[in-house]
This record gives C-alpha cells, structure tokens and sequence, in this order.
C-alpha cells in the first residue's frame, strides 16, 4: 500500500468514526425503545417513530429473566426497573388439583428476575431517552436512503 493510499485509508476511518450514523427505529415498544437507548450509548443519531399519539399504560404483567436484567443493568436501569417491580424467588408448577410438582429458584444468579407491569417497564425505557428522538403520532410510510 503506498503511503498516499494508507493517508487516503486512515483520513476515511477517522471521518466514519467520527459520523454519528442516523438510525430510524419503528415503534415505540419494550424492543424499539432498548434498541434506542443502546443504539445511543453507541453514539448513533436514534429517531424513533411511533403511530400512537402518546405513550399509554397498556398491557399485563410481564417477567423478566436474568439475561434481560443483565441487558438492562448493562443500560444503567437495571435499580430503576427493579424498584418499580418484585423479584421473583422461584417459578413453580403446579397440578390442575393445586398440588406443586415443580420448582425452579430464580434468585440463584447475579441479576434478579423481575416481575412488573408492561407500562411500568416501558416508561422507565422511555424516559431514558431525549424527548427530541420520538416522533409520537406519526406512522412510518416510507424511507429513502440518499447519498451521504
């Protein structure tokens, strides 16, 4: 390689690791909003679309497991998640009859299982984000990817 082609090389990937890449996400949901944060933390420009024109407690209760805590710890919200939901010591069975024949601990690893509601998991994600990156009450359509 000659020295014009290795300063030509290194001027390139200085110039990208430089860029803060734009990354549009769709849907404002348990898995758009972790991607966005994440894709934040990465340095990457996150717009994330949502149709709805707020973000509305909906949904049940929902548990999460040890790798999703970790996921989540790794994101810095692992204390704001579990402060809002109850650990979960251990994930039994049972019979129709109500007699138990299974048990699993769940309290064994580094991280804990977290149960919680839906919307309480999501607004902790959404309030890890700038207002400015959500673009509520709009429906995706259409994407065109131009040079640059």
């Amino acid at each position: 390689m000659t020295r014009a082609n290795e300063d030509a090389r290194r001027s390139h990937f200085n110039c990208a690791k430089n860029m803060k890449p734009k990354t549009l996400i769709i849907g404002a949901g348990i898995g758009g909003l972790t991607s966005a944060i994440a894709l934040r933390r990465a340095k990457f420009d996150v717009e994330v679309f949502e149709r709805a024109p707020d973000v509305k407690e909906v949904g049940a209760g929902i548990a999460l497991s040890p790798n999703a805590m970790r996921v989540l710890k790794h994101l810095g919200l692992m204390q704001q998640v579990g402060e809002r939901g109850t650990a979960i010591k251990a994930a039994v069975g049972y019979t129709w009859r109500g007699r138990e024949i299974s048990r699993l601990a769940t309290n064994l690893m580094d991280v804990p299982s977290v149960c919680l509601h839906r919307a309480d998991l999501q607004q902790v994600l959404f309030s890890a984000l700038p207002p400015d990156c959500f673009r509520l009450g709009e429906q995706f359509v259409d994407f065109t990817q131009s040079a640059g």
